[in-house]
C-alpha cells in the first residue's frame, strides 16, 4: 500500500519535492538491499570494473558538487550509467584538448541540468563514480570511441 502512495503522490499535481522522492528511492535500494532474499547485500555484489573514465563525485557534502574525470586504471567499484539524448547541439563534452582539464576538475555549474541530477541522485545514494558518455569518451577520437562501446557492448552482453 505505501508503494501505490508514493507513485500516487508522484504522479499528483501536487506531487512531493525531488528531495523527498531521493529519500524515497535511498530508501527503497537500502530495503532491497537488506531484506529481499534475492537482492541482499546486492549493492556490495555490483561492483564491476570501471569503465576506463568514470566522473568522480567528491562523497564530502560541499555544494557545488566536486566533480572530476577519473582514470580508473582497471579499479571495481560501482557506478551509475546515464545515456541521453544529445538533440540538436551537443552538451558538455570531453575532447582531446580538455581532456587533462576535466581530470584536475569539471565545474558543477558548467554540467547541462540533467548532468547535474544525474551528479545530485548519485551523490545522494552513495555512488562514488557516474558515466556519462559525452564526459567519458573522448568524443574527437575514433580509436577511443571503438574501445570504449566495445566494453559496453561485453558489459552489455555479461549483464543480460
Amino acid at each position: 500500500m505505501k508503494y501505490r502512495q508514493i507513485w500516487e503522490d508522484y504522479y499528483s499535481p501536487n506531487r512531493s519535492t525531488p528531495i523527498s522522492r531521493l529519500n524515497i528511492l535511498k530508501e527503497w535500494l537500502a530495503e532491497c538491499n537488506s531484506k529481499h532474499l534475492h537482492c541482499e547485500g546486492i549493492l556490495d555484489k555490483i561492483a564491476t570494473q570501471l569503465p576506463t573514465r568514470v566522473l568522480e563525485i567528491s562523497d564530502e557534502e560541499v555544494k557545488p558538487f566536486k566533480i572530476k574525470l577519473h582514470i580508473s586504471n582497471g579499479e571495481n567499484a560501482s557506478y551509475i550509467a546515464l545515456s541521453h539524448s544529445w538533440g540538436p547541439s551537443a552538451p558538455l563534452r570531453t575532447v582531446k584538448s580538455n581532456l587533462d582539464k576535466h581530470q584536475q576538475g569539471i565545474p558543477y555549474d558548467d554540467l547541462p541540468s540533467t548532468f547535474r541530477d544525474a551528479v545530485l541522485m548519485a551523490w545522494y545514494i552513495g555512488c562514488r563514480y557516474l558515466w556519462i558518455d559525452s564526459l567519458c569518451v573522448i568524443q574527437d577520437d575514433n580509436d577511443d570511441w571503438e574501445i570504449e562501446v566495445a566494453g559496453l557492448i561485453a558489459w552489455d552482453i555479461l549483464s543480460i
